[in-house]
């Protein structure tokens, strides 16, 4: 997103800049924080460095009386979209908007639901409302409206089955009466998400809100912002590593703020301050704000059994028939990788070996590169014969690579860990106690193994250890990694095959399994629920949910990974 004309400061009330160019001559590319003024500019910064706007334009071709109330990226297709207010009449009207030329193009109007909800047909936008927020639900695909009135919208911004573009819903009006709602915000803003959790900024209580459930507009305060805040802001989260950004208006000025989400496993309310002050921003007029998101993680599996060739299958998590097939390479003859995943502090994608070594993997060429010798290789080599599996996942919190088998050969479930900076240099390995479960080393069989908040930039503060059961086909917790202690958490469903696991996005949005009921055929992908262990059917764009066709049919898949 560049602009081909040199940006010029503006002479308007709303947009006001500050040292923004290190020299005249000096052409911006756009930033990564996209914000809507009330006069009508689209304006760039970066999120480190809010003090500079790197680039602005007027937005253009509104239809007339149209005033823009707010604007999000829709992950479905990548699109910045906004909601209009129109007038005479206060309807309400959808646009996409150019980021690099600002132009503007109608959509569908508002129109009332075919199946209203219990409160009502939508008639209006809320004529008393002075703010709105905007934010997509990735999972529903559905764009929220919350007024600063309490107002709870939901719109369907494109026709899809049972929905028409432009159909409102109107939901549940906010809970809390005395309430500000000034900016909404969802966790696991891209496409292809099972699950996301809607946080709100009240700058009443200076609170921020669980909006839970979405549809009834019931707020449970999250954590207290820690500023006295006041007026319409913009907040978004990172769908990455749900961390949230916020502008907050704070002692008369514009502050750019990160925003701790709470993770869904904890109690709320939660202690604070969640807001942290990250720099001043020279715009006043805020109407909306939107983070530039990644773009929506891929899958790469490794297909091919530890005695034949492998390679490595990457496709769309909406589209797995479509895959790309990558043949492996560059390891010794005889050698084969047991399994895979991406290390989140460096993005590489490493692999364990037949002979015990970690090798990493280019996954556009599939070129393997020796990283290091384990110091339990033989153990491996050994466990191996005697008809162990192995699964490995990167720990996030710790960048430390945990290493599980199956109890195969003499019973017992190894569990070894080996830290960052040891993957491509000593390769020592610290061997804590095996599995147990109930107390027991018997009466389950680890096939693959996950770890939750698989992100970094920051690093997650905490996560979470699941293990796949092979043998009783159902999802185990691994309570304390180290310790080996599991807990189940319920049946996955049956499955003669499970060829990998993996959990990904901000607020684990993405818990993807490659399974196969028969002992040979196709794999194909399921989602996963991490509550109770169900598994169900990918939900695909076009085709089903088998990885691959033709000559990329998935064949023998042994570790999944997701590439974010």
């Amino acid at each position: 997103m560049k602009f081909k004309k040199k940006f010029v400061a503006l002479a308007l009330s709303s947009l006001v800049l500050g040292g923004c160019f290190s020299d005249d001559n000096t052409v911006l590319s756009a930033g990564d924080v996209f914000v809507l003024t009330s006069n009508g500019q689209l304006a760039t910064f970066n999120r480190d460095q809010p003090s500079v706007i790197r680039t602005s334009v007027a937005v253009s071709s509104l239809m007339a009386g149209d005033t823009l109330l707010g604007i999000d990226f829709r992950p479905r297709d990548g699109q910045l979209y906004a909601i209009a207010r129109t007038s005479p009449g206060n309807g309400g009207r959808l646009y996409t908007i150019n980021t690099t030329t600002g132009a503007a193009t109608a959509g569908a109007t508002l129109i009332p639901a075919a199946t209203p909800t219990a409160n009502g047909a939508f008639t209006t936008l809320d004529a008393a409302a002075t703010s709105f927020s905007v934010d997509f639900n990735p999972a529903a695909d559905a764009l929220r409206l919350i007024s600063d009135t309490g107002q709870n919208l939901r719109i369907f911004v494109a026709n899809a089955t049972g929905r028409t573009a432009g159909e409102t819903f109107v939901d549940g009006t906010v809970s809390d009466a005395a309430a500000d709602i000034s900016g909404a915000a969802y966790t696991n803003s891209f496409d292809g998400t099972t699950n996301t959790r809607l946080l709100n900024i009240d700058t009443v209580a200076d609170n921020l809100t669980f909006q839970n459930p979405p549809n009834d507009g019931t707020q449970v305060v999250a954590a207290p912002l820690g500023v006295n805040a006041s007026g319409m802001v913009g907040f978004d989260i990172d769908a990455r590593n749900n961390r949230g950004y916020a502008l907050l208006n704070v002692g008369g000025s514009v502050v750019f703020h990160t925003i701790a989400i709470p993770d869904s496993t904890v109690t709320l309310p939660v202690s604070g301050p969640a807001a942290v002050a990250v720099g001043t921003l020279n715009i006043s007029g805020i109407v909306g704000m939107a983070l530039v998101q990644p773009t929506a993680p891929t899958a790469v599996a490794l297909d091919g059994n530890t005695a034949g060739s492998q390679r490595l299958l990457k496709f769309g998590i909406r589209t797995p028939n479509t895959a790309t097939a990558t043949a492996i390479t560059g390891l010794p003859s005889g050698e084969r990788l047991l399994s895979i995943d991406f290390r989140p502090s460096n993005g590489r994608l490493y692999g364990l070996s037949s002979a015990g070594k970690i090798f990493t993997i280019n996954p556009d060429t599939g070129a393997a590169t020796l990283g290091s010798t384990l110091s339990v290789a033989t153990d491996i080599v050994n466990g191996l014969a005697a008809g162990k599996n192995y699964a490995i996942d990167i720990n996030p919190a710790a960048d430390a690579l945990r290493i599980v088998s199956s109890p195969d050969g003499d019973g017992a479930s190894k569990n070894y860990r080996v830290l960052g900076a040891n993957l491509e240099s000593t390769g020592a390995t610290n061997t804590d106690t095996d599995l147990t479960l109930n107390g027991a080393t018997t009466g389950f069989g680890i096939a693959q193994v996950a770890y939750t908040n698989s992100f970094a930039n920051p690093a997650p503060a905490g996560t979470r250890l699941f293990d796949v059961d092979a043998d009783n086909n159902r999802l185990l917790q691994q309570t304390n990694a180290n310790a080996g202690t599991l807990a189940a958490i319920g049946p996955i469903g049956t499955f003669n095959d499970y060829g990998g696991f993996d959990i990904s996005g901000g607020d684990n949005g993405m818990v993807l399994m490659s399974n196969r009921a028969l002992a040979t055929g196709t794999f194909s992908l399921f989602t996963v629920n991490l509550g109770t262990g169900a598994a169900t059917a990918a939900g695909v764009a076009s085709g089903t949910n088998e990885i691959g066709s033709g000559a990329t049919a998935s064949t023998d898949i042994r570790a999944l990974s997701i590439r974010f």
